[in-house]
């Protein structure tokens, strides 16, 4: 447990505050998607069957 932390924080503490999901993790674009790509279910198993 040499490289683990646990923090408590009281819930009428000023430290506690309920942060939304884009504060946790902020929405970052990487890019457009690489050409060719497909997430149709048809594209993506139509070998496999």
């Amino acid at each position: 447990m040499d490289a683990e932390t646990a923090l408590f924080w009281r819930k009428d503490s000023p430290a506690f505050c309920r942060r939304t999901l884009d504060e946790i993790w902020p929405a970052r674009s990487f890019g457009p998607w690489p050409e060719g790509l497909s997430l149709r279910r048809e594209d993506l198993y139509d070998e496999r069957l």
